[in-house]
């Protein structure tokens, strides 16, 4: 097979015979394009020089190309564009975007990774049935039996869910393609995709969330001995031993719920300023959630945040007993996936998850709830998601305090009543402020304790003790509380020793 011809410039260099009278030219560097040799004046010894004028003379050659007026390509009609053309135009502009950094944490390279997969899985579903139509067969009919397209791959019909993403990439696809001049625009093209699913929101109650981290602090691992390494008596017994397998989790919990950041931002994060990390300041109290430099998508903001003091001083007492990252198993980053889950199977009964939702994504919607729920402003809780007030509005807007309470006045003020002329020009006198409710001020109380234990640094089995409380006994435990926190005895309250 012949080689391959290279229309770079290279440097060369001419060595030459000695004449009829012995005497030989000293050898020169030259540039060689296309069959042209161009000489440099350069003697071997000066390859450095060389190198620097074969530079010169290819910069100087791609600015002559540049400048050149190119004939702009021929935009193909609609009715003549293959889709499969129109595919693989889109998967050689956007594919590199996938490509795994070197230098990446495995984490990261690992979601690259399959990010890359799932899109080319994708582009590969496109061409198995869109190849061989044009862009003018884009229709209603066509879309629904695309969402209703068997994979060859695994003989099931793909989901709707797949069958939505899939038609996003095609309309990127052919708006790409319109936009580069390689189709023409000489119509609309109207795709009909697949409803999206309904969203699922669950969120996790502070009694939930207390146990959850309670008993992440809590675990301790196990060892069992091997029939092989060990004596006849103790083959097959397990062992309690020291280690804490779960704490990451807790940290990530904690972590996860007073700030409502993204998964993968939480389990990234450092204490101290490094390259491609998310970093805690715990000096000036900030959560830098991106890093210098880092593109965001602007449906995937990332904006540091002022940390709250409950969550503050538990992130200054980790970094002080010699943790560099927020979620570190043995002083190594670690995900949380399967710790979670596992955890989530052990704590919180099957019957009690039922239609919940609860997942790791579920403590961003649980930090949204909890802050409707505590009446904040809709602005002030979009910031601190990073996000926007309708967003807030459609998905936690009926946890507010305030959320359909002039519907309810109505109905106390006598709604379906037809009034008189005389009633309608009177004006309403103001609502006189009535008594809290009793479950109203039971609320303000467990609220009031709850504070003091964080103040306090109270053992987390004081949150059990707390949710376990009846609300008439509150007020009792109230005072208790005020002199264990003085005291810094708990062992009464605990009904334990707790050192």
């Amino acid at each position: 097979m012949p080689r391959p011809k290279n229309d770079a410039p290279t440097l060369k260099i001419r060595r030459y015979k000695p004449d009829a009278r012995g005497y030989v030219r000293p050898a020169q560097w030259y540039i060689y394009d296309r069959g042209k040799q161009h000489y440099l004046g350069l003697g071997k010894d000066d390859l450095e020089a060389a190198q620097a004028r074969l530079r010169e003379y290819i910069a100087k050659k791609h600015a002559e190309e540049l400048a050149k007026p190119k004939k702009r390509p021929r935009a193909v009609p609609a009715s003549e564009k293959l889709l499969e053309e129109v595919i693989a135009y889109y998967m050689l502009d956007t594919a590199p975007r996938f490509e795994v950094d070197p230098e990446a944490e495995p984490g990261a390279a690992r979601k690259a990774k399959k990010q890359k997969k799932d899109f080319l899985d994708r582009m590969e579903l496109l061409l198995d049935y869109w190849t061989g139509k044009v862009v003018d067969d884009i229709d209603k009919r066509t879309c629904k039996e695309f969402a209703e397209f068997v994979n060859p791959k695994t003989g099931k019909r793909i989901s709707p869910s797949t069958a939505r993403r899939c038609l996003e990439d095609l309309r990127a696809a052919v708006n790409l393609n319109i936009a580069d001049r390689m189709l023409a625009k000489d119509g609309e093209h109207v795709f009909h995709l697949p409803p999206p699913n309904p969203p699922r929101y669950g969120f996790f109650t502070r009694s939930q969330v207390a146990r959850l981290v309670w008993a992440a602090y809590r675990k301790r691992g196990t060892y069992t001995y091997s029939a092989k390494r060990s004596s006849a008596d103790k083959a097959g017994v397990t062992k309690m031993t020291d280690l804490r397998p779960m704490r990451h989790v807790a940290r990530f919990l904690l972590v996860a719920v007073y700030t409502g950041t993204r998964t993968d931002r939480i389990e990234q994060a450092s204490f101290y300023q490094e390259r491609g990390r998310p970093w805690i300041d715990v000096d000036a109290g900030i959560y830098y959630r991106s890093w210098a430099g880092e593109m965001v998508p602007d449906n995937k903001r990332a904006d540091p945040i002022r940390i709250p003091v409950r969550l503050l001083g538990h992130l200054r007492r980790w970094k002080r007993q010699g943790a560099r990252y927020v979620v570190e198993y043995r002083g190594r980053p670690v995900g949380t996936a399967s710790a979670f889950f596992r955890l989530l199977r052990e704590t919180i009964p099957a019957e009690e998850r039922q239609g919940q939702h609860l997942n790791r994504h579920a403590c961003k919607h649980t930090c949204a709830t909890w802050l409707m729920q505590a009446g904040r402003p809709l602005s002030e809780v979009a910031g601190f998601l990073s996000t926007d007030e309708k967003t807030i509005v459609k998905h936690y807007g009926h946890h507010h305090p305030d959320y359909q309470a002039g519907v309810s006045e109505a109905f106390s003020s006598g709604a379906g009543r037809i009034r008189s002329r005389r009633e309608r020009d009177v004006r309403p006198a103001a609502a006189l402020p009535s008594a809290a409710s009793s479950p109203a001020v039971a609320a303000e109380v467990r609220r009031a304790i709850r504070d003091i234990l964080d103040v306090a640094a109270a053992p987390l089995a004081m949150l059990r003790v707390l949710d376990a409380t009846p609300d008439t006994g509150l007020e009792t435990l109230r005072e208790a509380v005020k002199r264990s926190a003085r005291s810094g005895d708990w062992s009464s309250l605990l009904g334990e020793e707790t050192g």
